[in-house]
């Protein structure tokens, strides 16, 4: 928030001068340390997202198929969050197994 924008306007009444700064806001500092954190946290879900996505990936080439259906099946069965139990079924999918 530490650009600056400034503007005149002429008119039939004279000059009006115009300084905006976000920075002068209340509360933009700390407006800008909540955005900051939430980008923080941001990224860092998606960086668990990515490891989450490459171990499911990794069993399912590491483990043969019915193996994998096996496991898929169960996770998908008993996982509370829907995000990672749509994971297990792309990959079960992927890998040609059926699934209730």
């Amino acid at each position: 928030m530490s650009q600056m924008f400034h503007a005149v306007l002429v008119g039939t009444s004279g000059t009006v001068s115009l300084n905006a700064n976000p920075g002068q806001l209340p509360g933009g500092a700390t407006l800008q340390q909540l955005t900051n954190g939430i980008g923080g946290w941001a990224l860092i879900l998606a960086l668990v997202a990515l490891v989450v996505g490459a171990a499911v990936w990794a069993l399912s080439q590491l483990m043969g198929r019915e193996e994998f259906a096996a496991l898929a099946s169960e996770a998908v069965r008993t996982e509370s969050d829907p995000t990672v139990r749509g994971e297990w079924q792309v990959e079960d999918v992927a890998n040609g197994a059926a699934h209730p």
